[in-house]
Protein backbone atom coordinates (compact mmCIF):
# COMPACT_ATOMS: atom_id res chain seq x y z
CA UNK A 1 0.00 0.00 0.00
CA UNK A 2 1.29 3.95 -0.97
CA UNK A 3 1.92 5.28 2.67
CA UNK A 4 0.53 7.98 1.78
CA UNK A 5 -2.84 6.76 1.11
CA UNK A 6 -5.21 6.46 4.18
CA UNK A 7 -6.49 2.93 4.63
CA UNK A 8 -10.08 2.38 3.32
CA UNK A 9 -12.86 2.14 5.98
CA UNK A 10 -14.71 0.30 3.34
CA UNK A 11 -14.15 -2.24 0.69
CA UNK A 12 -14.86 -0.41 -2.23
CA UNK A 13 -17.81 -2.50 -3.48
CA UNK A 14 -20.02 -0.91 -0.55
CA UNK A 15 -22.50 1.37 -1.96
CA UNK A 16 -22.83 5.05 -0.46
CA UNK A 17 -26.34 4.48 1.25
CA UNK A 18 -24.82 1.39 3.21
CA UNK A 19 -22.08 4.02 4.06
CA UNK A 20 -24.41 6.27 5.17
CA UNK A 21 -27.15 4.28 7.45
CA UNK A 22 -23.99 2.44 9.00
CA UNK A 23 -22.26 5.79 10.25
CA UNK A 24 -25.90 6.91 11.00
CA UNK A 25 -25.90 3.78 13.34
CA UNK A 26 -23.10 4.52 14.88
CA UNK A 27 -24.69 8.57 15.67
CA UNK A 28 -27.79 6.48 17.53
CA UNK A 29 -30.05 7.68 14.77
CA UNK A 30 -31.40 6.49 11.05
CA UNK A 31 -32.12 7.78 7.66
CA UNK A 32 -35.70 7.48 9.06
CA UNK A 33 -37.16 4.82 7.16
CA UNK A 34 -35.29 1.84 8.31
CA UNK A 35 -32.47 0.18 11.03
CA UNK A 36 -29.04 -0.60 9.49
CA UNK A 37 -29.47 -4.26 8.74
CA UNK A 38 -26.78 -7.11 7.30
CA UNK A 39 -28.25 -9.53 4.77
CA UNK A 40 -26.10 -11.80 3.08
CA UNK A 41 -27.07 -14.36 0.35
CA UNK A 42 -25.15 -17.59 -0.23
CA UNK A 43 -24.44 -18.54 -4.32
CA UNK A 44 -25.94 -21.43 -4.93
CA UNK A 45 -23.66 -22.88 -7.54
CA UNK A 46 -20.32 -21.92 -5.52
CA UNK A 47 -18.33 -25.42 -4.65
CA UNK A 48 -15.11 -24.60 -2.57
CA UNK A 49 -12.08 -25.77 -3.05
CA UNK A 50 -10.67 -29.01 -1.65
CA UNK A 51 -8.00 -28.35 1.27
CA UNK A 52 -5.25 -30.63 0.75
CA UNK A 53 -3.41 -29.67 3.87
CA UNK A 54 -3.95 -30.80 7.82
CA UNK A 55 -7.34 -31.52 9.21
CA UNK A 56 -6.32 -31.22 12.96
CA UNK A 57 -8.06 -27.75 14.06
CA UNK A 58 -4.87 -26.92 15.74
CA UNK A 59 -2.69 -27.53 12.63
CA UNK A 60 -4.84 -25.35 10.47
CA UNK A 61 -4.92 -22.36 13.62
CA UNK A 62 -1.26 -22.03 12.46
CA UNK A 63 -1.79 -22.39 8.80
CA UNK A 64 -1.30 -19.41 7.13
CA UNK A 65 -2.43 -21.14 3.52
CA UNK A 66 -5.24 -22.58 5.60
CA UNK A 67 -6.39 -19.21 7.17
CA UNK A 68 -5.83 -18.11 2.99
CA UNK A 69 -8.12 -20.60 1.76
CA UNK A 70 -10.93 -19.99 4.33
CA UNK A 71 -11.06 -16.11 3.78
CA UNK A 72 -11.29 -17.44 0.07
CA UNK A 73 -14.15 -20.02 0.55
CA UNK A 74 -15.81 -16.70 2.67
CA UNK A 75 -16.45 -14.88 -0.26
CA UNK A 76 -19.19 -16.81 -1.47
CA UNK A 77 -21.47 -15.22 1.00
CA UNK A 78 -22.51 -12.06 -1.26
CA UNK A 79 -23.50 -8.93 0.86
CA UNK A 80 -26.84 -6.64 1.02
CA UNK A 81 -28.14 -3.44 2.59
CA UNK A 82 -25.31 -2.73 5.14
CA UNK A 83 -23.43 -6.03 5.12
CA UNK A 84 -19.77 -5.81 4.31
CA UNK A 85 -17.77 -8.83 2.90
CA UNK A 86 -14.91 -8.89 5.69
CA UNK A 87 -12.18 -11.71 5.99
CA UNK A 88 -10.01 -12.51 9.21
CA UNK A 89 -8.11 -15.28 10.84
CA UNK A 90 -10.28 -18.71 12.70
CA UNK A 91 -8.18 -19.44 15.16
CA UNK A 92 -8.88 -21.49 18.31
CA UNK A 93 -12.72 -21.19 18.33
CA UNK A 94 -12.39 -17.61 19.06
CA UNK A 95 -11.62 -18.50 22.79
CA UNK A 96 -7.86 -19.73 22.95
CA UNK A 97 -6.28 -17.15 21.00
CA UNK A 98 -5.42 -14.78 23.53
CA UNK A 99 -4.86 -17.63 26.44
CA UNK A 100 -2.25 -19.11 23.73
CA UNK A 101 -0.38 -15.66 23.74
CA UNK A 102 0.12 -15.64 27.13
CA UNK A 103 1.97 -18.81 27.17
CA UNK A 104 -0.92 -21.48 28.05
CA UNK A 105 -1.73 -24.72 25.72
CA UNK A 106 -4.98 -25.17 25.05
CA UNK A 107 -6.54 -28.56 22.67
CA UNK A 108 -9.39 -29.66 20.74
CA UNK A 109 -11.78 -32.22 22.37
CA UNK A 110 -15.32 -32.79 20.01
CA UNK A 111 -14.29 -30.01 17.56
CA UNK A 112 -14.21 -27.43 20.25
CA UNK A 113 -10.72 -25.51 21.53
CA UNK A 114 -10.51 -26.05 25.76
CA UNK A 115 -8.31 -24.03 28.37
CA UNK A 116 -7.68 -26.34 31.44
CA UNK A 117 -6.84 -24.96 34.78
CA UNK A 118 -3.09 -24.05 35.41
CA UNK A 119 -1.67 -24.38 38.70
CA UNK A 120 0.23 -21.95 40.37
CA UNK A 121 -0.99 -19.38 38.20
CA UNK A 122 -0.34 -16.00 40.15
CA UNK A 123 3.46 -17.23 40.28
CA UNK A 124 3.49 -17.53 36.84
CA UNK A 125 5.53 -14.02 35.40
CA UNK A 126 2.75 -12.74 32.68
CA UNK A 127 4.73 -11.58 29.71
CA UNK A 128 4.86 -8.16 28.14
CA UNK A 129 3.41 -7.87 24.43
CA UNK A 130 6.42 -8.90 22.15
CA UNK A 131 5.78 -8.19 18.02
CA UNK A 132 8.83 -11.27 17.52
CA UNK A 133 6.70 -13.80 19.51
CA UNK A 134 6.77 -16.59 17.08
CA UNK A 135 2.56 -17.33 17.29
CA UNK A 136 2.60 -12.74 17.10
CA UNK A 137 4.43 -13.56 13.35
CA UNK A 138 2.53 -16.36 12.54
CA UNK A 139 -1.01 -14.17 12.82
CA UNK A 140 0.72 -10.93 10.92
CA UNK A 141 1.88 -13.82 7.91
CA UNK A 142 -1.65 -15.47 8.29
CA UNK A 143 -3.30 -11.44 7.36
CA UNK A 144 -1.04 -11.02 4.96
CA UNK A 145 -2.20 -14.35 2.74
CA UNK A 146 -5.62 -13.47 4.13
CA UNK A 147 -5.29 -10.16 1.88
CA UNK A 148 -3.53 -11.62 -0.91
CA UNK A 149 -6.44 -13.96 -1.16
CA UNK A 150 -9.60 -11.69 -1.03
CA UNK A 151 -7.96 -8.72 -2.75
CA UNK A 152 -10.23 -5.76 -3.08
CA UNK A 153 -13.35 -8.26 -2.68
CA UNK A 154 -13.25 -8.02 1.37
CA UNK A 155 -12.11 -5.86 4.35
CA UNK A 156 -9.47 -7.89 6.29
CA UNK A 157 -10.32 -7.43 10.19
CA UNK A 158 -8.01 -8.08 13.24
CA UNK A 159 -7.93 -11.50 14.60
CA UNK A 160 -10.61 -12.07 17.38
CA UNK A 161 -9.35 -12.19 20.66
CA UNK A 162 -12.66 -13.56 21.87
CA UNK A 163 -12.14 -13.10 25.46
CA UNK A 164 -11.67 -10.11 28.23
CA UNK A 165 -9.23 -10.90 31.11
CA UNK A 166 -11.00 -11.62 34.00
CA UNK A 167 -12.70 -14.07 31.67
CA UNK A 168 -9.39 -15.77 30.86
CA UNK A 169 -8.71 -15.75 34.37
CA UNK A 170 -11.85 -17.73 34.66
CA UNK A 171 -10.90 -20.43 32.61
CA UNK A 172 -7.20 -20.66 33.79
CA UNK A 173 -8.16 -21.22 37.16
CA UNK A 174 -11.63 -22.93 36.54
CA UNK A 175 -14.92 -21.57 37.72
CA UNK A 176 -15.24 -22.67 41.52
CA UNK A 177 -11.16 -21.72 42.25
CA UNK A 178 -12.29 -18.33 40.15
CA UNK A 179 -14.86 -17.56 42.44
CA UNK A 180 -12.78 -18.29 45.88
CA UNK A 181 -9.92 -16.28 44.60
CA UNK A 182 -12.13 -13.06 43.97
CA UNK A 183 -13.44 -13.16 47.45
CA UNK A 184 -10.02 -14.80 48.83
CA UNK A 185 -7.61 -13.13 47.53
CA UNK A 186 -8.70 -10.00 45.59
CA UNK A 187 -5.50 -8.01 45.87
CA UNK A 188 -3.49 -11.17 44.24
CA UNK A 189 -6.36 -10.96 41.45
CA UNK A 190 -6.17 -7.29 40.77
CA UNK A 191 -2.44 -7.98 40.88
CA UNK A 192 -2.59 -10.28 37.96
CA UNK A 193 -5.11 -8.73 35.84
CA UNK A 194 -3.00 -5.41 35.89
CA UNK A 195 -0.29 -6.59 33.38
CA UNK A 196 -2.35 -9.04 31.52
CA UNK A 197 -5.05 -6.04 30.59
CA UNK A 198 -1.65 -3.83 29.41
CA UNK A 199 -0.70 -7.53 27.35
CA UNK A 200 -4.21 -7.52 25.74
CA UNK A 201 -4.33 -3.83 25.20
CA UNK A 202 -0.48 -3.84 23.63
CA UNK A 203 -1.89 -6.58 21.04
CA UNK A 204 -4.98 -5.39 19.84
CA UNK A 205 -3.49 -2.22 19.00
CA UNK A 206 -0.41 -3.76 17.39
CA UNK A 207 -3.16 -5.54 15.45
CA UNK A 208 -5.00 -2.65 14.11
CA UNK A 209 -1.81 -1.11 12.81
CA UNK A 210 -1.01 -4.41 11.34
CA UNK A 211 -4.68 -4.65 8.84
CA UNK A 212 -3.73 -0.86 8.63
CA UNK A 213 -0.74 -1.12 7.17
CA UNK A 214 -2.12 -3.73 4.52
CA UNK A 215 -4.65 -1.16 3.55
CA UNK A 216 -7.84 -1.69 5.87
CA UNK A 217 -9.14 0.84 8.85
CA UNK A 218 -12.52 -0.58 9.45
CA UNK A 219 -13.78 -3.40 11.87
CA UNK A 220 -16.86 -6.08 13.22
CA UNK A 221 -15.04 -8.63 14.93
CA UNK A 222 -17.12 -11.39 14.87
CA UNK A 223 -20.31 -9.38 15.12
CA UNK A 224 -22.62 -9.13 12.71
CA UNK A 225 -22.42 -5.06 12.10
CA UNK A 226 -19.19 -2.81 10.43
CA UNK A 227 -17.66 0.02 11.68
CA UNK A 228 -15.91 2.87 9.57
CA UNK A 229 -12.81 2.28 11.99
CA UNK A 230 -10.98 0.47 14.44
CA UNK A 231 -13.39 -1.84 16.77
CA UNK A 232 -13.83 -4.59 19.20
CA UNK A 233 -16.48 -6.14 20.82
CA UNK A 234 -15.52 -5.36 24.61
CA UNK A 235 -16.61 -8.03 26.97
CA UNK A 236 -16.57 -10.13 30.35
CA UNK A 237 -18.27 -12.96 30.38
CA UNK A 238 -17.38 -14.34 33.25
CA UNK A 239 -19.04 -11.52 34.99
CA UNK A 240 -22.65 -13.34 35.04
CA UNK A 241 -20.63 -14.89 38.46
CA UNK A 242 -20.62 -10.91 39.85
CA UNK A 243 -22.34 -8.50 42.02
CA UNK A 244 -22.62 -5.31 41.00
CA UNK A 245 -19.76 -4.02 43.58
CA UNK A 246 -17.65 -6.80 42.06
CA UNK A 247 -18.18 -5.74 38.59
CA UNK A 248 -17.34 -2.73 39.60
CA UNK A 249 -13.54 -3.75 41.21
CA UNK A 250 -12.65 -6.52 38.64
CA UNK A 251 -14.29 -5.47 35.22
CA UNK A 252 -14.89 -1.63 35.34
CA UNK A 253 -11.05 -1.09 34.92
CA UNK A 254 -10.66 -3.06 31.74
CA UNK A 255 -13.67 -1.75 30.11
CA UNK A 256 -12.32 1.61 30.72
CA UNK A 257 -9.11 1.25 29.61
CA UNK A 258 -9.96 -1.05 26.53
CA UNK A 259 -12.81 1.14 25.39
CA UNK A 260 -10.66 4.19 24.27
CA UNK A 261 -8.18 2.04 22.27
CA UNK A 262 -10.33 1.95 19.53
CA UNK A 263 -12.56 4.01 17.54
CA UNK A 264 -16.32 1.85 18.08
CA UNK A 265 -16.69 -0.72 20.72
CA UNK A 266 -19.97 -2.39 21.58
CA UNK A 267 -20.58 -4.10 24.95
CA UNK A 268 -21.38 -7.78 24.10
CA UNK A 269 -24.03 -8.17 26.47
CA UNK A 270 -23.39 -12.31 27.60
CA UNK A 271 -26.73 -13.13 29.16
CA UNK A 272 -29.44 -11.22 30.24
CA UNK A 273 -28.08 -11.59 33.98
CA UNK A 274 -25.59 -8.77 33.15
CA UNK A 275 -28.22 -6.20 32.43
CA UNK A 276 -27.79 -5.30 36.22
CA UNK A 277 -24.44 -4.04 34.68
CA UNK A 278 -26.25 -1.26 32.25
CA UNK A 279 -26.21 1.71 34.56
CA UNK A 280 -21.90 0.83 35.22
CA UNK A 281 -21.36 0.16 31.30
CA UNK A 282 -23.04 3.25 30.06
CA UNK A 283 -20.90 5.45 32.26
CA UNK A 284 -17.62 3.87 30.33
CA UNK A 285 -16.33 6.60 27.24
CA UNK A 286 -16.35 4.88 24.01
CA UNK A 287 -18.73 2.55 24.79
CA UNK A 288 -21.16 3.11 22.15
CA UNK A 289 -23.77 0.14 22.54
CA UNK A 290 -25.15 -3.38 23.57
CA UNK A 291 -24.86 -6.36 21.79
CA UNK A 292 -27.15 -8.44 22.46
CA UNK A 293 -26.65 -12.12 23.43
CA UNK A 294 -29.23 -13.46 25.59
CA UNK A 295 -29.47 -16.93 26.85
CA UNK A 296 -30.64 -19.81 24.61
CA UNK A 297 -33.98 -19.70 24.60
CA UNK A 298 -34.59 -16.12 25.61
CA UNK A 299 -33.73 -14.72 21.74
CA UNK A 300 -37.32 -13.65 21.46
CA UNK A 301 -36.56 -10.04 20.92
CA UNK A 302 -40.15 -9.32 19.97
CA UNK A 303 -41.18 -10.25 23.16
CA UNK A 304 -42.93 -7.34 25.22
CA UNK A 305 -40.19 -7.46 28.21
CA UNK A 306 -37.09 -6.94 25.66
CA UNK A 307 -39.23 -4.54 24.26
CA UNK A 308 -38.85 -2.61 27.35
CA UNK A 309 -35.48 -3.37 27.96
CA UNK A 310 -34.66 -2.02 24.24
CA UNK A 311 -36.40 0.94 25.08
CA UNK A 312 -34.13 1.48 28.46
CA UNK A 313 -31.27 0.88 26.53
CA UNK A 314 -32.15 3.71 24.35
CA UNK A 315 -33.29 5.87 26.44
CA UNK A 316 -29.53 5.46 28.01
CA UNK A 317 -27.98 6.51 24.30
CA UNK A 318 -26.81 3.30 23.46
CA UNK A 319 -27.43 1.51 20.21
CA UNK A 320 -28.50 -1.65 19.85
CA UNK A 321 -27.16 -4.39 17.64
CA UNK A 322 -28.19 -8.02 16.93
CA UNK A 323 -26.83 -10.82 15.67
CA UNK A 324 -28.66 -13.13 13.21
CA UNK A 325 -28.87 -15.89 16.33
CA UNK A 326 -31.44 -13.36 17.52
CA UNK A 327 -33.06 -11.62 14.67
CA UNK A 328 -33.67 -14.62 12.98
CA UNK A 329 -37.01 -13.67 11.04
CA UNK A 330 -38.27 -10.54 9.41
CA UNK A 331 -41.10 -10.31 11.33
CA UNK A 332 -39.01 -10.53 14.47
CA UNK A 333 -37.53 -7.04 12.87
CA UNK A 334 -40.26 -5.53 11.86
CA UNK A 335 -41.98 -5.84 15.74
CA UNK A 336 -39.09 -4.04 17.30
CA UNK A 337 -38.53 -1.53 15.13
CA UNK A 338 -42.38 -0.57 15.34
CA UNK A 339 -42.36 -0.21 18.81
CA UNK A 340 -38.73 2.16 19.06
CA UNK A 341 -38.29 3.10 15.65
CA UNK A 342 -35.45 2.43 13.10
CA UNK A 343 -33.00 4.84 15.09
CA UNK A 344 -29.42 3.49 16.85
CA UNK A 345 -30.42 -0.29 15.81
CA UNK A 346 -28.71 -2.80 13.91
CA UNK A 347 -30.14 -5.87 12.79
CA UNK A 348 -28.71 -9.21 11.37
CA UNK A 349 -30.65 -12.07 9.62
CA UNK A 350 -29.37 -15.25 9.03
CA UNK A 351 -27.95 -16.16 5.29
CA UNK A 352 -30.66 -16.34 2.60
CA UNK A 353 -30.54 -19.56 0.02
CA UNK A 354 -30.58 -16.55 -2.98
CA UNK A 355 -29.93 -13.35 -3.82
CA UNK A 356 -33.96 -13.04 -4.85
CA UNK A 357 -34.70 -14.09 -1.14
CA UNK A 358 -32.89 -11.81 0.28
CA UNK A 359 -33.82 -8.87 -1.65
CA UNK A 360 -37.81 -9.89 -1.18
CA UNK A 361 -36.69 -9.76 2.52
CA UNK A 362 -34.98 -5.90 2.07
CA UNK A 363 -38.01 -4.94 0.58
CA UNK A 364 -40.53 -5.71 3.07
CA UNK A 365 -38.26 -4.65 5.42
CA UNK A 366 -38.26 -1.47 3.61
CA UNK A 367 -42.11 -1.15 2.90
CA UNK A 368 -42.98 -1.93 6.75
CA UNK A 369 -40.05 -1.00 9.39
CA UNK A 370 -42.36 2.61 9.91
Amino acid sequence: MNGNIPPAPYPASVPQEARQRLEAFWAGSSLGDRPALHLTWKDPQFVPEPWRGSSDPYDQDNDSAFQAYSARASLHEHCLAEAVPRAGISFGSNVALFPALLGFPYQYESGTAWIHPVDELYRKPVPVFDPAHPLVQTLEESLRNVAAAVGDRAAVIPPCWGLDCLTTLSLLRGAEQFCLDLMDEPETVLAWLEPVRAYWRDLAQHFVGTVRALGHSGGSSWLHTWAPGSFEAVQSDAAVLLSEDLFEQFVMPELRAAAPCFDYTLYHLDGTSQLRFLDQIATVPNIKGIQWNPEPGENHIENPKWIETFRGIRQKGLRLQFNSWESRTVDQIIAVVRALGPDGLMFALPPFDSEAEAMAALERLERECH
